[in-house]
């Protein structure tokens, strides 16, 4: 037994109070040193103390389950029932294979009886407090997400497009406009659906000079070139009467220097009426440009990453965060927005993220507000925002698939520990991103290796969080550079991390579709429906993975429903056994006559 590995901390995501008035306790124990756990738990005050076989205290025990489990540790979980009238004393009893019975309490790790139950320090409960409670979107966790850059989507309304709009097949260059809208996105959302998406993610709406609206001026208008607000809410009403829910990207921390506010600021320096909005160390405000257009030097003020363009707010000033409080307000109100992604929202105060989340439960109970950043999963945010993106996750995952730099072990440990740092109710809520408008595609960091693509997606759909596609991964489009690479001679992929602007648009043409993909695509989404009870609330538990031939096995358990993975990251065959009354729901490269699974293959059967 490993004492060093047990481990629990309340008031985090160890212990926490659930929306169904529960608290969820968990405890870490080493792989295999225990086979049952179980709650002791009571009233905390001395008078609870009774004469029953001596001075011990009365208690009630509830039986935990797992829902992690790796190689090197168990997690373990229960739901304690709690009351807004009295706090709970709780601690672990712990029983291994051998019969041995330990308590585990605040204190120490001791042997279990009566007599160190009395004098145990145990942990406690806080009282039930509702604003404690993260509230779970029930529908967050059945969506798929489908991301949408409307320029490069789809052209429904010709009479919106930007003066000089490039070619649609033409190659993208950094200030393409292609003339993509939101009538486009109306016209196709049958596509989404026959593919079985039924969250429709947009990148920025609002009026801005580029293609990708990043670089937003004006947060109460929809960008002439998109359409208009009336369009808008169109898409959203028919997006809605498909049973699919809407979730649109804002960055708040910062403006585009041709926003009005910043051109009143370069004018009348300090004397602007907005001076006081953006974080200036000197007037005039100034920079010295360099070779590359987003990069500045000796800025006389602050910028996302040194980027002239985008001069950063002061969310220190009242006035800022009350512009931001009406403009997510408008849109939630008269638009029926679901979600907010916002960007870099690890740079927004955690007071106004509170107010927000606030202000627009008030207009709707089940919004639901997404943090995209450097954020870690499990900072003092974790009790603001109601979901994250798993990046880093989402990274180990793409490294293990394409590049072999993360083993089938490591990324066994990188699931257990970005499940364990998230209460239970938010993980299925959280996505799984792996390209965006600012990463090379999918399909490219593949090395154009459709096997290879295949298998990364069905095992991202395999997972508790909930998977986001950027359009056109269903069609293989690829962002690639037109020289060629004067050393290998091989055709090299764009940086597409300089600019969302190198993005391809999407292709309509059903010759220059990929039926295969397509198919596979509309199969995994099925299977992820089909079964998203136990993907979303079942039991993760890793089987046997191998760093010698890189395969990796793994089960989803729910009560008597199981679903068994098993992925072939190596470069040859490897024997793979499944029970006979297994059902195949989905395979690539099962060798079944030889049970063998070969290179890139993957089999995902239920038990």
């Amino acid at each position: 037994m490993d004492k060093a590995a047990i481990f629990h901390h309340p008031e985090s995501e160890m212990g926490y109070l659930t929306k169904q008035n529960k608290y969820c306790v968990r405890l870490r124990t080493r792989h295999g040193d225990f086979a049952r756990i179980r709650v002791i738990y009571g009233a905390p005050c001395a008078e609870a103390l009774r004469n029953i076989e001596g001075n011990t205290w009365a208690f009630d025990q509830l039986e935990m389950t797992k829902y992690l489990v790796n190689g090197e540790f168990d997690y373990w979980e229960a739901l304690l029932p709690v009351s807004s009238k009295h706090r709970i004393k709780y601690a672990f009893r712990l029983l291994d294979a051998t019969d041995g019975e330990y308590l585990y309490g605040e204190n120490a790790l001791k042997i279990f009886n009566l007599q160190n139950v009395a004098q145990m320090r145990g942990f406690i409960t806080p009282y039930l407090n509702k604003c404690s409670q993260k509230i779970s979107n029930d529908w967050a966790q059945k969506t798929v997400w489908y991301r949408v850059m409307p320029d490069r989507f789809a052209n429904g309304d010709e009479t919106s497009d930007p003066k000089g709009a490039d070619d649609w097949n033409n190659d993208p260059m950094k200030a393409s406009l292609f003339g993509g809208d939101l009538q486009g996105i109306i016209d196709h959302l049958d596509h989404l659906q026959k593919l079985g998406f039924n969250g429709l993610y947009l990148t920025p709406v609002f009026s801005a000079y580029s293609g990708h609206k990043f670089d937003t001026i004006d947060f109460f208008q929809v960008d002439k070139n998109f359409g208009t607000k009336e369009t808008l809410k169109k898409l959203v009403e028919a997006v809605h009467n498909r049973g699919m829910h809407v979730m649109m990207d804002i960055c708040c921390d910062h403006l585009s220097d041709f926003s009005l506010e910043w051109q009143d600021v370069r004018h009348y320096s300090e004397r602007s009426s907005y001076a006081k909005w953006f974080l200036i160390d000197k007037y005039p405000v100034r920079y010295i440009p360099s070779d590359i257009p987003d990069y500045a030097k000796m800025l006389t003020y602050e910028a996302v990453d040194d980027n002239p363009h985008q001069p950063r707010l002061n969310f220190e000033n009242a006035e800022v965060q009350d512009m931001f409080s009406n403009v997510f307000s408008y849109w939630t109100r008269n638009f029926g927005i679901d979600a907010w992604c916002l960007n870099n929202a690890d740079e927004l105060p955690d007071s106004f993220k509170r107010r927000l989340k606030d202000e627009l439960r008030v207009l709707d109970p089940s919004v639901m507000l997404v943090s995209k950043g450097r954020l870690k999963a499990n900072d003092g945010s974790e009790n603001v925002l109601d979901v994250v993106f798993s990046n880093s996750y989402s990274c180990e995952i793409v490294d293990a698939f394409t590049k072999g730099d993360v083993t089938p072990i490591d990324l066994s440990d990188s699931q257990v520990q970005t499940a364990s740092k998230r209460r239970s109710s938010s993980i299925p809520c959280d996505i799984l991103e792996f390209d965006a408008p600012d990463t090379i595609r999918l399909i490219d960091a593949c090395g154009g290796n459709e096997e290879l693509l295949r298998s990364l997606l069905a095992f991202s759909f395999m997972q508790i969080q909930a998977p986001c596609f950027l359009y056109g991964t269903e069609d293989l489009l690829s962002v690639k550079a037109e020289e060629k690479d004067e050393n290998s001679g091989e055709q090299p992929f764009l940086n597409a991390s300089q600019s969302p602007s190198l993005q391809p648009t999407m292709k309509w043409e059903k010759e220059k579709q990929n039926a295969t993909m397509t198919r596979f695509v509309s199969r995994l989404t099925a299977i992820r429906r089909k079964y998203i009870e136990i993907l979303t609330k079942g039991s993760f538990e890793w089987g046997q993975c191998s760093n010698k031939t890189g395969f990796i096995t793994f089960t989803r358990r729910l009560g008597k429903q199981q679903l068994f993975c098993c992925f072939n990251l190596g470069y040859g065959s490897i024997r793979i056994v499944t029970p006979k009354n297994a059902k195949l729901l989905l395979s690539q490269n099962l060798m079944e006559k030889d049970s063998r699974l070969g290179k890139q293959g993957f089999v995902i059967v239920e038990m």
